[in-house]
């Protein structure tokens, strides 16, 4: 995970970490509420699960560093999402 943002540089990834962890909380916030007012939770929990799924698929292919860093993103948006989800149900 390192490489991807070393790449990006330091200074340019310390500037997006704080806005990445907000939208991130954000994705987390809508899984919740929209799981707890369908009263769902599988299909929340797959979609975050695809999501973790395509951030590795991206991570492990031959692309440049910043779709890379996006791949980092799906996975922690995919997992931080998740990890509720399944401790609630």
């Amino acid at each position: 995970m390192s490489s991807p943002v070393s790449s990006i540089g330091k200074s340019s990834a310390r500037r997006a970490e704080p806005n990445d962890l907000r939208l991130l909380a954000i994705v987390s916030l809508l899984f919740a509420h929209f799981s707890d007012k369908l009263r769902l939770r599988w299909p929340f929990l797959l979609a975050a699960l695809l999501c973790c799924a395509v951030g590795f698929g991206i991570n492990i292919s031959n692309a440049p560093s910043s779709v890379k860093y996006f791949g980092t993103f799906l996975c922690v948006a995919g997992s931080y999402s998740a990890t509720p989800g399944f401790i609630a149900w």
